[in-house]
């Protein structure tokens, strides 16, 4: 309650000022409680305290701001009612300092605006440190709380190198990285980072796929820019002053040499990323993400064993060049706050994805080129065309202080249509893996009844348009270190389109929950406090890729074929 009231302008107002009255006359071990409300020390009753002047020092060193004999070259400007005071050579714009400081003049105190405005100045890379002192002052019975802010700046620059080893699927290697990051860039708090990456792999000897062994590698860079408010137009003030805002642009180029291919891909998108102030909601709009894929080259090989029409038309239009061009939404809700972790949190998150109606609308006006395989081309290249959904649900029951259930619910939903007959394969969706049905290995499950085990390097197959994944976990603290978990996860993906290279693979509504896989098994994480790792050990119960009669493994367990391990970093969901 002392809480509320704090959020609703009294100005430090503590538990102190409530009182208990306590009636034991009734009998029978009742006891009534009255709350009561202390009267204030000075005066008739409680104010409310509204924000008065608010006085920003932009990164001045404090030696300069105390000697009076330098003030000339201090500069104080008013921006939309808010005192800046800087050094000739401004340390912060003021329109980076108004939009990530929430104590603004006439606005009802708030505990919670001090709060936002220390962790939106602090997450500024340029700032170090922020301070608030908060001064009350009364004037024609109103009560104003002045704000003095300071802000010290941190270092501007930013270097690192990385190496790390690598294991895909057993291949080992290496991959490096060099970042370099200006946190106040064009002195509104902007990040500009230019990131250069390299890796090497070590491919392994592969019968099934009769490659010749030679290695991988690949090597790229990416320029990208954060700018600490969202871009939009003045008149849409509400979605301007949102906490946590972002809008990012970044631009990359990568490229892959493989034995059997040389693949690149180029990258321009924009993103916009918010909260609400009470941090439960969280959104991220990407306005416009463009990504180029272009296969300049591809061996003999395996073009003809695995590219062909014939042997299977899904896997070699994941290998033609092609632009994605799409607009996405995604919103995040959690009952989960600063002030408030409830007995049983939950998480909600759904987004939705459409790409290609903007070259839609370009080939609408001026006309498009139809290449031979009846694709509409923009600047000589298909485009893809699809709609794709997304639903994420992960409640946590809490049993005691040591033990909980956690639960997860996924479902995803994807369309290709126009001049897409499949999704690109980035977009496909796969089943399997540490955060799915763990009894899988990654990119192993479905779609369907889909198997064909026997067929090497069937990757491009696994995958499909709908997933469902369901789990329930039973979680138990054993140390400040070690925790203890034991799971059941149901799920499965399928083809939202009858492909007859993946035969099983289509979605019938009188046959999906028959071809459900399940899977059990325990794990256990490793609690850092600043890094979760888990490892889990599943086995299959149900697996929908068997014949019939043979699918339920639980009660004829094979270890060769039917267990999983899985190591990430994080809880599963």
């Amino acid at each position: 309650m002392a809480k509320t009231l704090r959020n609703r302008g009294y100005f430090n107002f503590s538990k102190d000022n409530f009182h208990f009255l306590a009636d034991t006359t009734l009998g029978n071990n009742r006891v009534d409680l009255t709350l009561g409300l202390n009267k204030p020390e000075n005066d008739l009753f409680y104010r409310q305290y509204y924000i008065g002047n608010v006085t920003v020092i932009n990164g001045v060193d404090t030696e300069l701001l105390n000697d009076s004999t330098k003030r000339d070259l201090l500069d104080t400007i008013t921006y939309r009612n808010m005192n800046i005071v800087s050094s000739k050579e401004a340390f912060l714009l003021p329109q980076a300092i108004y939009h990530n400081t929430f104590l603004r003049p006439g606005r009802l105190y708030s505990e919670r605006i001090v709060e936002r405005t220390y962790s939106s100045l602090n997450g500024l890379g340029a700032v170090s440190q922020t301070m608030v002192n908060l001064m009350p002052r009364s004037e024609n019975d109103f009560n104003f709380l002045d704000a003095h802010i300071t802000l010290t700046p941190a270092n501007l620059h930013y270097l690192q190198w990385g190496i790390d080893g690598t294991n895909s699927a057993g291949d080992l290697g290496v991959a490096t990285n060099l970042t370099y990051e200006h946190r106040n860039f064009f002195k509104g708090g902007e990040r500009f980072q230019i990131r250069l990456n390299g890796a090497y792999e070590f491919i392994t000897a592969s019968d099934s796929s009769n490659l010749v062994d030679q290695s991988f590698y690949e090597y790229g860079a990416e320029a990208f820019l954060s700018i600490p408010y969202l871009l939009l137009p003045s008149g849409i003030s509400g979605l301007r002053d949102r906490p946590s805002a972002f809008t990012e642009f970044s631009i990359g180029a990568n490229f892959q040499k493989r034995p059997e291919y040389l693949r690149q891909f180029l990258n321009l998108s924009s993103r916009m990323q918010w909260s609400s102030f009470n941090w439960k909601f969280s959104h991220a709009l990407e306005p416009i993400d463009i990504n180029y894929v272009r296969m300049p080259w591809v061996s003999e090989k395996f073009r003809q064993e695995y590219l062909s029409e014939e042997t299977n038309p899904i896997l070699r239009y994941s290998y033609e060049n092609q632009l994605i061009a799409l607009t996405s939404y995604h919103l995040s809700y959690t009952n989960v706050s600063p002030d408030n972790i409830p007995r049983h949190p939950f998480r909600i998150r759904a987004g939705v994805e459409v790409s290609g109606y903007m070259f839609r609308l370009v080939n609408a006006i001026k006309g498009s080129k139809i290449n031979k395989d009846g694709q509409k081309e923009i600047w000589g290249i298909p485009y893809a065309e699809y709609v794709k959904g997304d639903f994420d649900l992960a409640p946590t029951f809490t049993i005691d202080d040591k033990s909980v259930i956690a639960t997860h619910v996924a479902l995803g939903v994807a369309y290709p249509y126009g001049n897409s007959v499949v999704l690109p394969f980035e977009k496909r969706y796969f089943g399997g893996g540490a955060n799915s049905v763990r009894g899988w290995s990654t990119r192993t499950l479905g779609p369907g009844t889909y198997n064909r085990d026997s067929v090497g390097y069937d990757f491009g197959n696994k995958t499909g348009d709908i997933k469902l994944d369901m789990s329930i976990e039973y979680r138990r603290s054993l140390t400040k270190l070690f925790e203890f978990a034991t799971f059941v996860d149901a799920g499965n993906i399928w083809t939202i389109k009858d492909y007859e290279v993946q035969e099983g693979g289509f979605f019938k509504w009188d046959q999906f929950y028959k071809e459900l896989a399940v899977a059990y098994g325990m794990g256990v994480r490793l609690n850092f406090n600043f890094l979760l790792l888990h490892f889990d050990f599943g086995m299959k119960a149900h697996n929908p890729g068997l014949p019939k009669g043979e699918r339920w493994t639980i009660f004829k367990p094979k270890f060769s074929r039917d267990f999983a391990f899985h190591f990430a970093i994080g809880y599963p969901f």
